[in-house]
Formats: structure tokens, sequence, C-alpha cells
């Protein structure tokens, strides 16, 4: 479906979906990814690209609030989501252009 802007915002799909862009910084010993020990930033208003399991792709409205190296964690509330946010690559990211407010 794309919504009013003429982005894909989904197809109206109810439950949570996995991430197929996903990138997290870190990996253990044991192969699992993670983030522990990255602190959270001052975060900035941006666009995200979430390449949803059943939805396809999609731009989100959030806050970029952590990152490290190429990895970068943005807020969003979306009930997709398994959590209140998302990792991906840096080039999945983009500077919001003043469409909505940023956190206080």
């Amino acid at each position: 479906m794309i919504g009013w802007h003429g982005i894909n915002v989904g197809n109206g799909s109810e439950g949570r979906q996995d991430v197929l862009n996903e990138s997290w910084p870190l990996v253990d010993e044991k192969g699992k990814r993670h983030a522990r020990g990255i602190a959270n930033r001052e975060p900035i208003a941006v666009r995200v690209r979430v390449v949803f399991d059943v939805d396809g792709e999609t731009w989100l409205e959030g806050h970029a609030d952590r990152w490290h190296g190429r990895s970068v964690h943005v807020t969003i509330e979306d009930k997709r989501l398994r959590a209140n946010g998302v990792w991906v690559d840096a080039g999945d990211v983009t500077r919001a252009s003043g469409s909505f407010e940023s956190a206080e």
C-alpha cells in the first residue's frame, strides 16, 4: 500500500515481521549478534529504510540514537517490529528534512 507521501507503508498485515535488512554492530564469541555496551547519543530525526519479510520495503520516520561503525539504531514505533527500534546499515538511514519534530 502506498501512503499519501508516495512511500510504501505496508499492506496492513497484522503481527510481528522479520526485518530482512537488520545490521547488528557486534557479534559475541558464540556468534550472537548484539549491541551491548554501545552508548545512547543525542537523537537525530531520520527516515529509515526497513525491509519487512511480508510487507517488503518501507520508509519510516524515527530517531537515530546509537551507532557503531556502519550500523545505526533507529528508534521507531511500528507494530511489525519485535522491539522499539531496529539496527540497520548507515546506507538505509537519511536525515529527516524537517517533516516531523526531533526528540527533545
